[in-house]
Protein backbone atom coordinates (compact mmCIF):
# COMPACT_ATOMS: atom_id res chain seq x y z
CA UNK A 1 0.00 0.00 0.00
CA UNK A 2 2.17 3.03 -1.12
CA UNK A 3 -0.68 5.23 -2.04
CA UNK A 4 -3.77 5.89 -0.21
CA UNK A 5 -6.45 8.95 -1.35
CA UNK A 6 -9.86 9.57 1.14
CA UNK A 7 -12.22 11.78 -0.44
CA UNK A 8 -14.88 13.03 2.31
CA UNK A 9 -18.18 13.96 1.02
CA UNK A 10 -18.65 18.08 2.15
CA UNK A 11 -22.09 17.60 2.64
CA UNK A 12 -21.43 16.01 6.04
CA UNK A 13 -19.98 18.99 7.36
CA UNK A 14 -20.33 19.18 10.77
CA UNK A 15 -19.26 15.39 11.02
CA UNK A 16 -16.60 15.40 9.06
CA UNK A 17 -13.73 15.43 11.32
CA UNK A 18 -15.91 11.95 12.83
CA UNK A 19 -15.72 10.81 9.55
CA UNK A 20 -11.88 11.59 8.40
CA UNK A 21 -10.77 10.07 12.20
CA UNK A 22 -12.47 6.44 11.08
CA UNK A 23 -11.56 6.61 7.43
CA UNK A 24 -7.46 7.25 7.96
CA UNK A 25 -7.80 5.05 10.95
CA UNK A 26 -9.18 2.12 8.48
CA UNK A 27 -6.01 2.33 6.40
CA UNK A 28 -3.38 3.02 9.03
CA UNK A 29 -5.20 0.03 10.37
CA UNK A 30 -4.16 -2.09 7.48
CA UNK A 31 -0.95 -1.03 7.04
CA UNK A 32 -0.36 -1.58 10.88
CA UNK A 33 -1.98 -5.24 10.42
CA UNK A 34 0.59 -5.55 7.58
CA UNK A 35 3.00 -4.97 10.07
CA UNK A 36 1.89 -7.20 12.40
CA UNK A 37 0.35 -5.19 14.81
CA UNK A 38 -3.36 -5.79 16.18
CA UNK A 39 -4.93 -2.77 17.24
CA UNK A 40 -7.16 -3.24 20.13
CA UNK A 41 -10.23 -1.27 20.72
CA UNK A 42 -8.54 -0.18 24.61
CA UNK A 43 -6.91 2.70 27.03
CA UNK A 44 -3.96 1.10 27.32
CA UNK A 45 -1.96 2.32 30.67
CA UNK A 46 1.76 2.35 31.25
CA UNK A 47 2.57 1.36 34.64
CA UNK A 48 5.69 -0.44 36.36
CA UNK A 49 7.34 -0.94 32.97
CA UNK A 50 4.63 -2.88 31.98
CA UNK A 51 1.23 -2.37 29.90
CA UNK A 52 -2.19 -2.73 31.00
CA UNK A 53 -5.11 -2.87 28.90
CA UNK A 54 -8.92 -1.83 29.62
CA UNK A 55 -10.95 -2.82 26.41
CA UNK A 56 -14.19 -2.74 26.33
CA UNK A 57 -17.23 -1.31 23.82
CA UNK A 58 -17.46 2.22 23.66
CA UNK A 59 -19.09 4.33 26.73
CA UNK A 60 -18.25 1.64 29.14
CA UNK A 61 -15.35 3.51 30.79
CA UNK A 62 -12.07 2.21 29.94
CA UNK A 63 -10.69 5.41 29.89
CA UNK A 64 -12.23 6.59 33.10
CA UNK A 65 -10.74 3.31 34.72
CA UNK A 66 -7.11 4.11 32.95
CA UNK A 67 -8.02 7.62 35.16
CA UNK A 68 -8.29 5.81 37.89
CA UNK A 69 -5.11 4.50 37.76
CA UNK A 70 -3.08 7.66 37.28
CA UNK A 71 -5.34 8.81 40.44
CA UNK A 72 -4.50 6.56 42.69
CA UNK A 73 -1.08 4.65 41.74
CA UNK A 74 2.42 5.96 40.88
CA UNK A 75 4.43 6.34 37.78
CA UNK A 76 1.33 5.83 35.91
CA UNK A 77 1.08 7.01 32.02
CA UNK A 78 -1.47 6.89 29.21
CA UNK A 79 0.29 4.85 26.15
CA UNK A 80 -3.35 5.57 23.97
CA UNK A 81 -6.78 5.87 25.07
CA UNK A 82 -8.54 4.31 21.93
CA UNK A 83 -6.55 2.22 19.58
CA UNK A 84 -2.98 0.78 20.78
CA UNK A 85 -1.13 -1.23 18.93
CA UNK A 86 -0.17 -5.23 19.91
CA UNK A 87 3.14 -6.51 18.08
CA UNK A 88 4.79 -10.21 19.27
CA UNK A 89 8.33 -10.46 18.33
CA UNK A 90 10.81 -12.73 19.66
CA UNK A 91 8.35 -14.44 22.14
CA UNK A 92 7.54 -10.94 23.43
CA UNK A 93 4.01 -9.39 23.53
CA UNK A 94 4.34 -4.99 23.18
CA UNK A 95 2.07 -2.20 23.03
CA UNK A 96 2.39 0.39 21.50
CA UNK A 97 1.38 3.59 21.13
CA UNK A 98 -0.52 5.02 17.75
CA UNK A 99 -1.69 8.69 16.89
CA UNK A 100 -5.25 6.99 16.49
CA UNK A 101 -6.39 8.15 20.48
CA UNK A 102 -9.93 8.62 20.51
CA UNK A 103 -11.90 11.92 21.33
CA UNK A 104 -9.44 12.78 24.44
CA UNK A 105 -6.28 12.50 22.18
CA UNK A 106 -4.20 11.15 25.03
CA UNK A 107 -1.40 8.94 23.15
CA UNK A 108 2.55 8.87 23.47
CA UNK A 109 4.86 7.26 21.04
CA UNK A 110 6.33 4.42 24.05
CA UNK A 111 6.06 0.65 24.14
CA UNK A 112 5.64 -1.31 26.65
CA UNK A 113 5.32 -5.33 27.61
CA UNK A 114 2.17 -6.51 27.97
CA UNK A 115 1.13 -7.44 31.12
CA UNK A 116 -2.80 -7.79 31.18
CA UNK A 117 -6.12 -7.30 29.14
CA UNK A 118 -8.83 -6.36 31.28
CA UNK A 119 -12.34 -6.56 30.27
CA UNK A 120 -14.25 -4.00 31.76
CA UNK A 121 -18.01 -3.97 32.19
CA UNK A 122 -20.19 -1.53 34.13
CA UNK A 123 -21.71 -3.63 37.59
CA UNK A 124 -21.89 -1.79 41.30
CA UNK A 125 -20.31 -4.32 43.01
CA UNK A 126 -16.49 -4.76 41.84
CA UNK A 127 -15.31 -8.42 40.79
CA UNK A 128 -13.38 -9.99 39.01
CA UNK A 129 -14.37 -12.79 36.20
CA UNK A 130 -12.23 -15.64 35.45
CA UNK A 131 -12.90 -16.06 31.66
CA UNK A 132 -12.56 -19.94 29.84
CA UNK A 133 -10.45 -19.84 26.97
CA UNK A 134 -13.68 -19.39 24.50
CA UNK A 135 -14.96 -16.39 26.56
CA UNK A 136 -11.08 -14.82 26.17
CA UNK A 137 -11.17 -15.53 22.47
CA UNK A 138 -14.96 -14.10 21.68
CA UNK A 139 -13.74 -10.63 23.50
CA UNK A 140 -10.80 -10.51 22.07
CA UNK A 141 -12.20 -10.92 18.37
CA UNK A 142 -14.65 -8.58 19.47
CA UNK A 143 -12.64 -5.52 20.49
CA UNK A 144 -9.96 -6.42 17.65
CA UNK A 145 -9.44 -4.49 14.46
CA UNK A 146 -10.06 -7.64 11.76
CA UNK A 147 -8.89 -6.49 8.31
CA UNK A 148 -10.31 -8.08 5.32
CA UNK A 149 -7.82 -8.86 3.09
CA UNK A 150 -7.03 -13.02 4.11
CA UNK A 151 -2.86 -11.99 3.90
CA UNK A 152 -3.39 -9.24 6.55
CA UNK A 153 -5.72 -11.15 8.75
CA UNK A 154 -3.38 -13.91 9.14
CA UNK A 155 -1.37 -11.78 10.70
CA UNK A 156 -3.43 -10.42 13.00
CA UNK A 157 -4.83 -14.19 14.24
CA UNK A 158 -0.99 -14.79 14.84
CA UNK A 159 -0.95 -11.90 17.45
CA UNK A 160 -3.97 -12.68 19.34
CA UNK A 161 -2.76 -16.52 19.08
CA UNK A 162 0.26 -15.31 21.30
CA UNK A 163 -2.23 -12.96 23.64
CA UNK A 164 -4.21 -16.10 24.30
CA UNK A 165 -1.52 -17.98 25.08
CA UNK A 166 0.43 -15.94 26.90
CA UNK A 167 -1.23 -13.03 28.45
CA UNK A 168 -3.43 -13.11 31.87
CA UNK A 169 -6.97 -11.66 30.22
CA UNK A 170 -9.92 -11.47 32.27
CA UNK A 171 -13.42 -9.25 33.01
CA UNK A 172 -13.93 -6.80 35.51
CA UNK A 173 -16.98 -6.42 36.49
CA UNK A 174 -16.90 -2.54 38.25
CA UNK A 175 -17.99 0.70 39.31
CA UNK A 176 -15.58 3.68 39.38
CA UNK A 177 -14.33 3.60 42.53
CA UNK A 178 -10.97 3.52 44.85
CA UNK A 179 -11.89 0.09 46.19
CA UNK A 180 -12.67 -1.09 42.49
CA UNK A 181 -9.47 -0.13 41.63
CA UNK A 182 -7.92 -1.99 44.80
CA UNK A 183 -9.31 -5.32 43.76
CA UNK A 184 -8.25 -4.82 39.88
CA UNK A 185 -4.32 -3.85 41.13
CA UNK A 186 -4.39 -6.92 43.58
CA UNK A 187 -5.42 -9.33 40.95
CA UNK A 188 -3.14 -8.53 38.24
CA UNK A 189 -0.35 -7.72 40.48
CA UNK A 190 -0.64 -10.56 43.24
CA UNK A 191 -0.53 -7.56 46.13
CA UNK A 192 -2.56 -4.83 47.31
CA UNK A 193 -1.87 -1.47 46.93
CA UNK A 194 -1.14 0.82 49.58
Amino acid sequence: MNHVQIKLNPEYRERLPEIEYIATGIVFFDIAANEGLLPLHASAIAHKGEAILFSAPSKTGKSTHANLWKLFAEDVRIINDDKPGISFSDDVLTVHGTPWAGKNVENDNVSRPLKAIVFLKQDKVPHVVELDDETRMKELFRNSYRPRQEDLSNKVIDVMDAILKKTDIFEFDTDISQAAFRIIYQRIYGCERK
